[in-house]
């Protein structure tokens, strides 16, 4: 056990697993676990607090807003900076009316005491959630329009994921802005971004997001923003590293990017647009939403994976346009996962399969063999509204059209009230013995031929 007590890694990943309470007591309790657990102690940052509790109690004053009671000088910084400051990794500010703040006063000597450097207060902080000016509203239009440039403190060079939200019905506030872009521009080793602003905060997003040249960017999530215009979709398909991009768009509002169609002919048009792109994940409400992002990628994409969620159920004529969309723009070379899924909304109302097919409005299964194009397929998920249901003859047409699966799931999503399944369990076994990587089979299958007696199979994946 003692030698235990000598890997960091073993005591890290002990603090980490136990939390941030907990760690606090097994510090306390025994010396070697002191680093770990001031490591995940410290490790993010969501208040003024730490800060405060590390100040000398006659440097500041108040209750919720604290102000200078005195000069500050470096040595009130030293234990903080010395000790806890370098353990940071992610801040993300959160003031409520529970949270003590720190008055621009003190903001503007912090800055001072550190010589004005970047980061000064979190050296080695990985990601940065911008504070939406909504949550500071209450503090007083003054403190709400003048505490952004002071982020500066915390947001170093080392910074490689940020995260802005804005939201609600607050004014915009110029020197806002200003601070997001400017604080940003200096950071050119950023790799992740999270934009989420909606109404009135879209233009500043969409603004913050093609100010910038992202020249190191890998991935992009845009969450339920207003598109006005097609450039929060233009600006990604010209940053040469980006890897994932990611749309939340619930309230179906994508389709005023996709009016353009000038601007997605342009994309498509260009073979260096989203050069890079391997992963696309889209939420939605409205099953469009997926097809208006496809109609961007260039014939010379390297797309490997369309992940769809979707709030609502998809009916059979979206699903199959939406199929022979990604046929159109996606690239057989390269295209290897699809993952789609309705209904993802909990509580979501989601109707029963009629037992008779033939008395259903929307007749006829949709037709998936086209994605036999796609050779080097091995992860497929379609979980819909019961329009995809595989007959037996079907069956050596998936063994021989996508060997390489290891993830198949066609479960519908609508539950069945009585409707006998066309396949029964030889159907799986010839699928499970065909496909040889195959480590997850989700269908609906008949039991009643099942007597207890059959013989497993010599080879398989299970």
């Amino acid at each position: 056990m003692t030698h235990c007590l000598g890997i960091p890694e073993i005591l890290r990943l002990v603090c980490s697993e136990v939390g941030r309470s907990s760690s606090l007591s097994i510090g306390l309790t025994c010396r070697a676990f002191l680093e770990a657990a001031l490591d995940e102690i410290w490790h993010d940052l969501d208040s003024f607090q730490p800060l405060i509790c590390c100040s000398p109690e006659d440097s500041l004053t108040g209750d919720e807003i604290l102000t200078m009671q005195r000069v500050l000088n470096p040595e009130d910084l030293k234990r903080y900076l010395s000790v806890y400051a370098q353990r940071i990794r992610l801040f993300a500010l959160h003031l409520g009316e529970t949270n003590a703040c720190l008055d621009i006063d003190v903001f503007s000597s912090l800055q001072m005491v550190t010589e004005y450097r970047f980061g000064a207060l979190s050296p080695h902080l990985r990601h940065f959630t911008w504070p939406s000016p909504n949550t500071r509203y209450w503090r007083g239009s003054v403190f709400t329009e003048h505490i952004s440039p002071f982020v500066s403190l915390f947001l170093g060079d080392s910074v490689q994921s940020i995260e802005m939200e804005c939201c609600g019905e607050a004014d915009l506030h110029p020197l806002h802005e200003r601070s997001t872009i400017f604080n940003t521009k200096r950071l050119p080793q950023v790799k992740a971004l999270r934009l989420a602003c909606a109404d009135p905060y879209e233009e500043l997003a969409t603004r913050y997001i093609t100010s910038l040249p992202w020249p190191c960017l890998e991935s992009v999530i845009l969450h339920d923003m207003f598109f006005h215009s097609a450039d929060p979709l233009c600006t990604p398909s010209k940053l040469q590293h980006l890897r994932h991009l990611e749309i939340a768009d619930t309230e179906g509002i994508l389709s005023a990017a996709t009016n353009d169609a000038s601007a997605a002919a342009l994309c498509h048009g260009n073979a260096s647009s989203f050069s890079s792109l391997r992963v696309i994940v889209i939420r939605s409400y409205h099953l469009w939403s997926l097809r208006a992002v496809l109609l961007f990628l260039p014939p010379t994409n390297v797309v490997e994976e369309f992940e769809a969620e979707l709030e609502t159920l998809s009916d059979r004529s979206d699903i199959q346009n939406t199929i022979e969309t990604i046929l159109e723009y996606c690239n057989p070379s390269t295209f290897q996962r699809l993952k789609w899924v309705d209904c993802t909304v909990p509580g979501a109302t989601i109707p029963e399969e009629s037992i008779d097919p033939e008395l259903e409005d929307d007749v006829g299964d949709v037709d998936i063999w086209g994605l036999c194009k796609f050779a080097e397929l091995n992860h497929m998920t379609i979980r819909s509204g019961g329009h995809i249901t595989l007959q037996p003859q079907d069956i050596p047409k998936v063994v021989t059209s996508w060997p390489n699966l290891n993830h198949l799931d066609l479960c519908s999503m609508a539950y069945s009230d009585g409707r006998m399944p066309s396949l029964n369990h030889t159907h799986l076994l010839e699928i499970v013995q065909g496909c040889l990587s195959l480590r997850y089979l989700g269908l609906r299958f008949d039991t009643c031929q099942l007597t207890g007696e059959e013989i497993p199979p010599t080879t398989n994946p299970f």
